[in-house]
């Protein structure tokens, strides 16, 4: 009774460590993921092997059945006090658990992940369960639809991680059920992640009708979108899906002004088109804690496109952020200079007043860098583990290897913050360049100018784990929720 919270507080069904979704190992060659023996030995734990102890061990046993001795809301001791499952706030399962009741055995469940494949029938349990504790839930799109249980529970939700996945869904169907679900419910969302099959996938109507909704939320101060990478399986009987209209701008600018941190990849911007609308919208006051993240895993070039600067430009001015990131991953060598020159040209940019069309943002105050996946380090880290597997060692030496962690073996760079504070002076004038980079002239018009400098500041652990909690919702969706191939030479 005394250790239980500390003991019992988290259970997984569907894996017993995080190294499969690490590894991004194919599912044909899972090393550690077995739901149906973890799911066995738990059962056999709870109804076997702790009731046994008990004094009354048959009533106990019996009590986890419905209608004993008469009395259909009969609990025992055990059921009530003493079982592990009283103790479970955070619990990993597949759509079997969802279907056959077993959700009423974790009384006191506040965050629930759903790892499997969407299901193709319904997994409506044949009892009527209530989460009302219920605060977090990661969970696939169509899964969630065929789950009465599941959508009830949506307004009492603080977080969702949602895995939109279009190809298991049918253009008929759509996520109309969600939708006219969470449109019924009142929302408390404080932080919401969509995970989207591929970049286009953001212009569908039901994506946007999803992201108003969730921007509609009055607690909501963290949106995340972000684009899978492994592809999954298509499916060839289902149609396109419909696209909400030609520009989904003005849109997407509402909702982002509705949060405080926004997490989107860099891939994601060139599905937004500029029209000359948006030259109406105002510039708003910076917030000190209004912070964007950019996520580009395989940086390729020295620069953004112009197009990818405009766009971010108008979100970063329209939206008043005044704390700019960029996570990326190293293809190339030497890839922290191209991002340092990415942040930089952008950041001079932005403050341009003829780059902008007059329309300079001088908000930014912190820019900021992070290598967070690389090819040399994570095959540093594979070789450990390999080695680890190989050598037989205890299963606490795999384990420590976590998605958001380091090892000694990795580059000084690698998942190493770099800070940098802009500091904002008024200059006579200026010299004027073309894109390209050419000297033109110099301005005698009065502007304002930037120096960048090294910052002393690390940022706040709270931003970095939210980031990574976020990252490892992703892999984990792309480790178990993915339809793959079944042979990999196809």
């Amino acid at each position: 009774m005394k250790l239980g919270r500390i003991l019992f507080h988290s259970l997984s069904l569907v894996r017993e460590n995080q190294i499969d979704s690490f590894l991004s190992t194919p599912k044909s060659r899972q090393l550690f993921s077995d739901k149906k023996t973890y799911h066995r030995e738990f059962v056999k734990e709870l109804i076997g092997g702790n009731i046994e102890n008990c004094s009354k061990s048959e009533l106990a046993r019996s009590s986890f059945r419905n209608h004993i001795i008469g009395d259909p809301g009969f609990k025992c001791y055990y059921e009530v006090k003493l079982c592990m499952c009283n103790f479970v706030t955070y619990l990993e399962c597949d759509n079997g658990v969802l279907n056959n009741g077993e959700l009423s055995m974790f009384p006191n469940l506040t965050e629930l992940r759903v790892l499997e494949e969407c299901g193709a029938n319904s997994t409506a349990s044949q009892t009527e369960i209530g989460l009302p504790k219920l605060k977090f839930l990661a969970v696939h799109v169509q899964t969630l639809q065929t789950s009465k249980m599941l959508l009830n529970s949506l307004q009492n939700l603080r977080r969702l991680d949602l895995f939109l996945v279009f190809s298991d869904i049918t253009s008929t169907e759509g996520a109309r059920q969600l939708i006219s679900q969470l449109q019924q419910s009142n929302l408390s969302l404080a932080e919401v992640s969509l995970f989207l099959e591929q970049p286009y996938n953001l212009r569908y109507s039901d994506t946007i009708q999803l992201l108003k909704i969730f921007a509609s939320c009055p607690c909501l101060s963290k949106l995340t979108i972000r684009v899978t990478r492994r592809k999954c399986l298509m499916r060839s009987e289902h149609r396109e899906h419909s696209l909400y209209r030609e520009h989904i701008n003005e849109e997407l600018l509402t909702v982002f002004q509705s949060v405080e941190q926004l997490i989107i990849d860099i891939s994601l911007l060139d599905e937004i088109k500029l029209v000359p609308a948006l030259e109406l919208w105002g510039q708003n006051t910076p917030g000190r804690s209004n912070r964007i993240i950019i996520v580009d895993r395989a940086v390729s070039r020295p620069k953004m496109t112009m197009h990818q600067k405009e766009v971010l430009g108008t979100i970063i001015r329209v939206c008043g952020f005044a704390d700019l990131s960029l996570y990326y991953g190293e293809s190339l060598e030497e890839s922290h200079l191209l991002v340092l020159n990415i942040v930089t040209d952008f950041v001079r940019w932005i403050v341009d007043p003829i780059s902008t069309n007059s329309q300079a943002y001088c908000g930014l105050s912190v820019v900021s860098i992070e290598k967070c996946w690389s090819i040399t380090d994570e095959s540093i880290m594979r070789e450990v583990l390999e080695n680890c597997i190989i050598e037989g060692k205890t299963k606490a030496d795999v384990n420590h290897f976590k998605i958001w962690s380091r090892s000694v073996l990795n580059s000084p760079r690698y998942r190493r913050r770099e800070m940098l504070d802009l500091h904002y002076h008024r200059q006579s004038q200026y010299n004027v360049t073309t894109e390209g980079g050419y000297y033109v002239g110099t301005s005698n018009t009065p502007t304002d100018s930037v120096t960048i400098l090294t910052s002393q500041s690390t940022g706040s652990d709270g931003e970095e784990n939210y980031f990574w909690s976020t990252e490892t919702s992703l892999c984990d969706f792309e480790q178990y929720c993915i339809r793959q191939r079944r042979s990999l030479l196809f």
